[in-house]
């Protein structure tokens, strides 16, 4: 069984259908658990979520319900608005909210970031998961799970901060079964970061991926068309393919007999 690919005309067509889509899950949510407990990834799939501040989706969104974790984080200040996916997240959606009392986001303690003490931070951010998602049957019941969690996907087919190779297999072995792990030299800078693992994106009752854009022709091509398993995003479609839908635009999977 294949994930479910949903493609697109225009970004803005993605972003109208996928806002849509992120409405009824989020009321599905809030119907049966009363919260939407939700994971981010940064990149593209901010710029998305921009359109949640629109005026055609006022009311639509109960902010007020929402508990918002980072599917991963960069190790930097929270205000750094080159790296820390919080900072972006913050200037395009929290600062534009037209509302008194706005969703619960949970962040990296950054006051352990000028003593380098990444495990810390990751172990940390592990036990808000474990706390507020996993163990809580105040908002999630018998399900202990996201409610949706959305990834990217990066030109190296990594997901989250997992990256392909040796050098970064421990992130997928993940041998010590956690559910956030700090990832070190990150080929991608900035080179210090926590990511949920495979055992964090397998509970979750979705898992949306975005990709946009013609620098994405290739990797989709090898994560869709030659299926290498080395990728990340080839392992998550294996892995969870019951719970993973994509949302591409035209240009993304030009000459893809997708």
């Amino acid at each position: 069984m294949s994930p479910v690919l949903h493609k697109f005309p225009t970004v803005s067509e993605l972003t109208k259908n996928f806002i849509n889509q992120l409405i009824i899950v989020q009321n599905k949510a809030i119907e049966e658990r009363g919260k939407f407990i939700i994971g981010l990834s940064g990149g593209s799939i901010i710029n998305v979520l921009h359109a949640l501040v629109q005026p055609e989706f006022h009311g639509l969104i109960h902010w007020s319900k929402w508990l918002i974790f980072f599917c991963d984080e960069r190790l930097v200040p929270l205000d750094d608005l080159t790296n820390s996916t919080y900072a972006q997240f913050k200037e395009k959606v929290l600062d534009n909210l037209k509302t008194e009392e706005g969703p619960v986001v949970y962040t990296i303690n950054e006051n352990l970031i000028s003593f380098q003490e990444y495990d810390k931070i990751a172990q940390e951010y592990e036990t808000l998961i474990v706390d507020n998602v996993i163990n809580n049957n105040k908002f999630t019941g018998a399900h202990g799970k996201f409610d949706l969690l959305l990834l990217g996907c990066g030109p190296d087919g990594h997901t989250c901060s997992i990256f392909p190779g040796e050098t970064h297999k421990y992130l997928i072995d993940n041998k010590d079964d956690k559910y956030v792990l700090y990832c070190h030299d990150s080929p991608k800078p900035p080179p210090n970061r926590i990511t949920m693992t495979f055992k964090t994106l397998g509970s979750t009752h979705h898992i949306w991926f975005i990709a946009m854009g013609s620098s994405k022709v290739d990797i989709l091509k090898d994560i869709f068309i030659s299926k290498n398993t080395n990728l990340p995003c080839v392992k998550v479609n294996q892995s969870f393919n019951n719970i993973v839908e994509w949302f591409v635009d035209e240009s993304s999977v030009k000459g893809l007999p997708l």
